[in-house]
């Protein structure tokens, strides 16, 4: 895969964060877009950022008397360390990916990271949509799609890196895509974990695009964005 894998870390122990960061920046297919010590962290990494796993630490299962299990998808890889060999099994009845005896070494924390990356690897290949182009088939990653503009019997499928064109409705193309991509104007959809911020007006995704929110549409997005945050 080209792309990095993104991973937050809810820890509140410090020399754990320290650990962690040290040796994921030896990484290069990791960054660690946020550190969250509280439930309002979480909900916003969530929201703005496509999470590919969590290192979670065990003290942390509950914060503000939440499961933060509970927050995450069922489908998230989670990672949880601690310092007391015993929580290994309450990790794993949780449904934990791995779990990290703290102090752990560099090679360890690879091992468990490099896991992930394999089964991202051949997750991947099912989170591609094909899309007609230049008389052939073009498969498209879904996590890299931003936003999707129609026009007529056109669409313009948006990445980071490239426009690709394609002959197909944008009413037909939605009914293929996954839950997390919403419509809020009609000619545009978009990716919601691709948003960067947002107003009651407009939404600027995460390549600075500006597309409008569509005065028929506010209250689904507002919708959407409620359950995002929950964690549904």
């Amino acid at each position: 895969m080209s792309r990095k894998l993104n991973c937050i870390l809810i820890i509140q122990a410090d020399e754990i964060i320290q650990s962690i960061e040290e040796n994921l920046e030896l990484c290069e297919f990791v960054e660690v877009v946020a550190v969250c010590k509280s439930i309002s962290a979480i909900h916003q990494a969530k929201l703005f950022q496509h999470i590919d796993f969590v290192i979670l630490e065990h003290n942390c299962l509950f914060l503000e008397k939440i499961n933060v299990f509970n927050l995450l998808s069922s489908q998230q890889n989670i990672i949880v360390t601690s310092s007391i060999a015993q929580d290994a099994l309450n990790a794993y009845e949780l449904g934990a990916t791995d779990f990290l005896y703290f102090p752990f070494t560099n090679e360890r924390l690879l091992l468990s990271v490099t896991r992930i990356l394999k089964m991202t690897n051949s997750e991947e290949k099912s989170r591609q949509i094909g899309v007609k182009y230049n008389r052939n088939i073009k498969h498209i990653n879904l996590d890299q799609i931003i936003a999707i503009e129609g026009y007529g019997n056109y669409i313009k499928i948006i990445t980071l890196n490239e426009v690709t064109v394609s002959l197909e409705k944008i009413s037909s193309f939605e009914s293929r895509l996954p839950s997390h991509f919403l419509r809020i104007h009609k000619s545009f959809i978009i990716n919601m974990y691709k948003i960067k911020h947002y107003n009651h007006l407009q939404i600027v995704m995460g390549n600075g695009k500006i597309i409008p929110i569509g005065n028929s549409y506010k209250a689904l997005f507002k919708h959407h964005l409620s359950s995002m945050v929950i964690g549904s």
